[in-house]
This record gives structure tokens, C-alpha cells and sequence, in this order.
């Protein structure tokens, strides 16, 4: 009898989990026309292979307290992977490494979506029924759990077949089997070791140098977070119409990665797939070029480990963070302020890189909302991301104001450092790797605004860019020529030229 009941509470382990686990993917699994039963199968054969071997592992433990140790660890590394398919579409090596450089608060917003509800509630659930199935007597596992796993194992084999994503990525074998623990320790594992292999000395390596006699001020706007769609919407609208009508607008812009982490270090540096060439910087560049080189930055700059960002920024001449900590993040108008007194005391000859918090969630804490506003008071995520939007059309047309005050000529570059994919669930927009990585999570906008080029209306330009080859863009932007940059590569002049891939965390991908 006993045997009967814990092989029902069992069954209804395994579909229990099975429920959430395809629940977290339903956008991914159910998306489309009809319901794909290979991929419902195979959710449920892979909860029942990693529900047996917990089963079996914890039948060699006798002591209540260490099964109950055990079986909190399983159910909260399983709530973890739940908590990082709703929201990121699974645990990538790119999420890993933004936490782990992220203060503890960034890190909680990492980590915890807006769905914690589910999560505790799966939490709760798994843990109460495997604490109630490991009195097993060591009888049942031989009985269900062994005949179990070698079933699921032998049908995970006969359908091992191949399904291609829809988004055109790498085909991957449909059912074969990872475990969801082994997998949550070693991503962990590769990216404390790839974090590791990051910690090289930059020194400058730029050869050939040569620069032009040009007096101009140069500044780089790295925005967060921005999807091209959203950023062309607002910029069309007539109310921008004056603000927006000497700008350049490339509108066919893919970012390098869809983490900052990730993407920002090849914008700012020479690479060439795996391989980011920190020595070859556009900062020390800029330094080679006579410019007096200024980081401003309204993002934190470091969490438990300093980031590849903030090695990098500290090659400018002057550097300033607003912010050590994520929560205390204000708004990005203090940028405006360095930019005026840096402006103060030398007029000319400048470059100088403005990091924005931009559209980074808490979306509705990126606006500048009087407390009675009805975004301020609701949080309506939708709303406040649009007008986050606006905001950075107002952003770059403050710093054209500014630099105007002053003889000068001057160049502006706004690119965002990746977009957003959308999602049903507030705040509607998410950073998309994994099986929610999206076209939208790196189609940015990328303008140039120019003091001596009159235009009348923007201007767009559809030709595909990737923004990995922004150092060779750069290049050309301020007369600078170098062994180290090809002039081909800068988009004045690449016209497909380029191989289209980006990278997921550290996972690159084909990008069609």
C-alpha cells in the first residue's frame, strides 16, 4: 500500500514540476500555431530523470535532517532555475557574470523577477512534497525511482531528435538530457573561470598613430537599455521634430551582446570574436589623438568584483561615478553638470563618454516624474519606459545646447549598449537571452550629431551595422588613423561587410 502511495505522490512530483517548468517556457514552447507535444514530452521526460536521481541520492541518507538539508537545497536551486526561465529564459554564463559584478541589490533584481509569487509558491510546494517522500525505504527506489530513470533514459534516447529555434540559432538536440543542477554549478563554475581570464593588464598597444590638427569637442553617449523600435517611434513624433532635425539616424544597428557586461567592452575595444583587445581601446586612443579624456558615469561602478567596464573607464584622464551602489542610482541629468564644469575649465580639445543608467528597470525610477504624476504614483512599467525614451531625446539635445555655449566645434555619438526583448509579464521588457533572446534584445539606435552639418530634417540610413566594430567608426569620427583600426570596418564605409553574430552572455550566436 505504502508502495502505491508513494508512487502517485511521485508521479505527481514529477508532473508538478514538469507544469512549472513549461509554464517558465511558454512563450517559448507554446508560441506558436499549435502545441508542440515533442517539446511537452520532453519537459516532462527531463523532470522525471532529475526528480529519480535526487530520489536515489537521497535514499543513501538515513539522518531526517540531512535529507531535509538536501532536499532545501534541491528545491531552491530548482526555484532558481524557475525564477531565471521566466525571466531571462534560462541561467546564461552573460546573467552569472552581470550579478556576480553587481552589488547586492542589482543582484536581488537580477535574480528575482516580478513573478516571485510563483517561484515562492513553487518553492514552498517542492520542498513540503520531497520532504514528504524522503521517508522512502530504500525497497521503493529499487521498486519506482532505478525503473524510472532507465524508462525516461531509454525514451530520451529513441526521441532524440533535432528541433531548429525559431529565432535561427544552432540547431540542438531536443531531449538531451542535462541535469538542471549539474548545468545551475558548472555555468557558475565557467563564468568565475572566464571572469578569471579577464583579469589582464591593459596597456596601451596602439602603433602607428596618426592624428589630425582638429580643435572639437567629442562626446559618446552610452545609453541602457534602448530598442530601436521604441527609440524610432518617439523620434518621428512631431513634438522632436526641432530637437531631432540635424541628426543621423542608423536604424539598422545591432549591439554586441545583450548584456552590458558584455557589450560595452567591444564597443570600447578592438575584437574579433572571442577575443576583446582591452589594449586596444578607444579611450587611450582618444588620449593618443591630444583629447583630454573625461568618463562621466551614472551607472555603479563596481559590485563584489570590479568590472571589465570600470578597468576600462579608469584609462580617462578624469573619471567620476555618481553611483557605487544600483538602489541609490539617480537621475542621468548629473551628467549634465559634469559635462558643464568639466567645459568650465578646459573648452576644447575634449573627449568625453557620458554612461547613462537610460532605460535600465526599474524603468519608472529612470524618469524625472513630478510625485503627482499618475507614472509616478501607478509604476505603469509600459509608460514609464516610453517616456524614459523621451527623456534620452531631451538628453542628447541638452548636450548639444551645452557644447553650443562655446566656440568649439562638436561631434555627438549616442549608441545604447543593447535593447530589450518584450514579454507578457511586468515590466514587459526584459534583458533576452537563452530562449527569450529576440532581434529586438540588440537592435539599438546609433546617431551622430555634427555642429557643421546643417541637414534641415534627420537623416536615416538602413544599411546593417554591427556595433563590435565601433572602435574603427570611432577612428574615422576624429580623424585618427592607426595600424590597429581598418577603415573599411567604420560604417561610413561597410556595406556588408560584416559576418552577422552577437554574443549571448558568452555564447555567440548567428544573427540572420
Amino acid at each position: 500500500m505504502n508502495n502505491i502511495k508513494y508512487l502517485l505522490l511521485s508521479l505527481f512530483i514529477v508532473l508538478f514540476t514538469s507544469a512549472f517548468f513549461l509554464y517558465a517556457n511558454q512563450s517559448f514552447l507554446f508560441g506558436r500555431d499549435s502545441v508542440n507535444f515533442s517539446s511537452v514530452l520532453g519537459v516532462f521526460i527531463r523532470s522525471s530523470i532529475e526528480l529519480s536521481l535526487m530520489f536515489i541520492l537521497l535514499s543513501f541518507f538515513r539522518n531526517r535532517w540531512i535529507r531535509a538539508g538536501i532536499s532545501i537545497l534541491f528545491a531552491l536551486i530548482l526555484t532558481l532555475v524557475l525564477s531565471f526561465e521566466l525571466k531571462y529564459g534560462g541561467l546564461s554564463h552573460g546573467i552569472v557574470a552581470s550579478v556576480i559584478d553587481s552589488t547586492v541589490k542589482e543582484s536581488y533584481e537580477y535574480v528575482f523577477s516580478v513573478n516571485l509569487g510563483v517561484e515562492v509558491l513553487f518553492f514552498i510546494l517542492l520542498f513540503i512534497l520531497m520532504l514528504s517522500i524522503s521517508s522512502i525505504k530504500s525497497n521503493c527506489v529499487y521498486f519506482f525511482y532505478i525503473p524510472l530513470l532507465i524508462s525516461s533514459l531509454l525514451v530520451l534516447s529513441f526521441y532524440h531528435s533535432k528541433k531548429e529555434r525559431d529565432d535561427g540559432g544552432e540547431k540542438e538536440p531536443l531531449f538531451a538530457y542535462s541535469s538542471n543542477i549539474l548545468s545551475f554549478a558548472n555555468t557558475i563554475k565557467e563564468t568565475f573561470e572566464f571572469i578569471e581570464s579577464e583579469k589582464v593588464p591593459i596597456v596601451n598597444k596602439w602603433s602607428a598613430v596618426k592624428v589630425s590638427d582638429e580643435n572639437v569637442n567629442y562626446v559618446v553617449i552610452i545609453g541602457e537599455s534602448v530598442q530601436q523600435k521604441m527609440f524610432k517611434d518617439e523620434v518621428v513624433s512631431p513634438a522632436f521634430s526641432e530637437i531631432t532635425q540635424h541628426w543621423l539616424s542608423y536604424t539598422n544597428v545591432i549591439s554586441p551582446s545583450n548584456l552590458t557586461r558584455f557589450s560595452v567592452p567591444r564597443i570600447l575595444s578592438v575584437n574579433n570574436n572571442d577575443n576583446v583587445n582591452k589594449s586596444l581601446n578607444i579611450i587611450d586612443l582618444a588620449g593618443m589623438a591630444n583629447l583630454t579624456t573625461h568618463w562621466f558615469s551614472n551607472q555603479s561602478q563596481t559590485g563584489v568584483h570590479d568590472s571589465p567596464i570600470a578597468q576600462l573607464s579608469r584609462k580617462a584622464d578624469h573619471v567620476i561615478y555618481h553611483s557605487f551602489d544600483f538602489s541609490f542610482a539617480g537621475y542621468d541629468s548629473i551628467l549634465l553638470d559634469d559635462l558643464k564644469f568639466a567645459l568650465t575649465k578646459n573648452s576644447g580639445n575634449n573627449m568625453f563618454f557620458l554612461h547613462m543608467m537610460g532605460s535600465h528597470p526599474d524603468f519608472c525610477n529612470r524618469v524625472e516624474y513630478d510625485e503627482a504624476h499618475p507614472n509616478y504614483i501607478n509604476r505603469n512599467q509600459k509608460l514609464c519606459y516610453k517616456d524614459s525614451v523621451r527623456s534620452l531625446i531631451y538628453f542628447i539635445d541638452a548636450i548639444s545646447n551645452i557644447l553650443s555655449h562655446y566656440d568649439t566645434p562638436y561631434k555627438i555619438v549616442y549608441l545604447s549598449d543593447h535593447g530589450l526583448t518584450d514579454i507578457n509579464d511586468s515590466p514587459y521588457k526584459t534583458h533576452g537571452t537563452k530562449n527569450k533572446f529576440s532581434r529586438d534584445a540588440v537592435h539599438v539606435p546609433f546617431v551622430f550629431v555634427d555642429s557643421s552639418i546643417e541637414r534641415g530634417n534627420i537623416e536615416y540610413d538602413d544599411r546593417l551595422y554591427f556595433l563590435r566594430d565601433f572602435p574603427h567608426t570611432f577612428a574615422s569620427w576624429i580623424g585618427v588613423t592607426s595600424a590597429n583600426t581598418m577603415p573599411s570596418l567604420s560604417i561610413e564605409k561597410c556595406d556588408s561587410c560584416q559576418v552577422p553574430y552577437v554574443y549571448d552572455g558568452i555564447t555567440k550566436r548567428q544573427l540572420n
